[in-house]
């Protein structure tokens, strides 16, 4: 399946919240480069709003992309704009990851 999306992909910026321990002992967050893949982003149109699991789960957008580095926690970073990672989809031989839009 993700044969079909491998033309269309494009690099995809992965960022990780890290936590360091700042000069007076507060804690110091900051979202760093983690890797630059290549995948494929799109959106969801109004009718596939996506719901999953007991707790509801909203996306906007799905990323298709070779298995990677890449956990829930995780933020994108494609076109210029953020996304929180909120599912990811193993399905094998790639990943399918519901997004959310947050700027």
């Amino acid at each position: 399946m993700i044969e079909e999306f491998e033309e269309y992909f494009e690099d995809i910026l992965i960022k990780r919240l890290t936590v360091t321990i700042g000069t007076f002992g507060n804690l110091v967050t900051s979202w760093n480069d983690l890797d630059a893949i290549q995948g494929y982003i799109r959106t969801l149109n109004g009718n596939e709003r996506v719901s999953t699991d007991k707790v509801t789960v909203y996306s906007t957008h799905k990323m298709y992309c070779y298995i990677t580095d890449i956990i829930e926690a995780d933020r994108v970073v494609y076109k210029g704009h953020l996304y929180d990672v909120k599912l990811i989809d193993n399905k094998r031989e790639f990943y399918q990851i519901s997004l959310e839009l947050i700027e």
